[in-house]
């Protein structure tokens, strides 16, 4: 299953912009923005976790997504589910492995989830994303 995620409006540059301590740098990403974005004309940047909401990463996509918006990158939030609930517990755990934290041993229940999961998400890939999207 592969939900779009629909962004309600939020900060922007120009909120960051107005920070003195931030100003400059908004300035730099601005700049730097106007000689690669242009690059990524025509194509469509895809942000995919497992949750749109609780933990850090749901927390901090709608910003991000924002600021890429802002600077001219066509930027899409999905979430990456599966019918069984304890997909979420497994990518979780797979986030905190990535931070050195957790055990990297999977039993043959959760190798399966993840593997119906990422075949479904291949799936959607090779036939079109928007055709899938719920």
């Amino acid at each position: 299953m592969i939900q779009k995620v629909t962004l309600r409006d939020g900060l922007h540059l120009e909120d960051y912009a107005g920070l003195a301590y931030l100003a400059s740098t908004v300035k730099d990403l601005r700049a730097a923005a106007r000689l690669l974005a242009p690059k990524l004309k025509g194509r469509t940047v895809w942000m995919v976790n497992s949750t749109a909401q609780g933990g850090g990463v749901a927390e901090m996509m709608p910003r991000l997504v924002g600021i890429l918006r802002d600077v001219g990158v066509k930027t899409e939030w999905v979430v990456m589910g599966a019918k069984e609930p304890a997909f979420f517990d497994l990518t979780k755990r797979i986030h905190n492995l990535i931070h050195d934290f957790g055990h990297a041993r999977f039993n043959p229940r959760e190798k399966a989830l993840y593997r119906s999961a990422s075949l479904e998400a291949a799936a959607c890939a090779a036939n079109g994303v928007d055709r899938f999207l719920s």
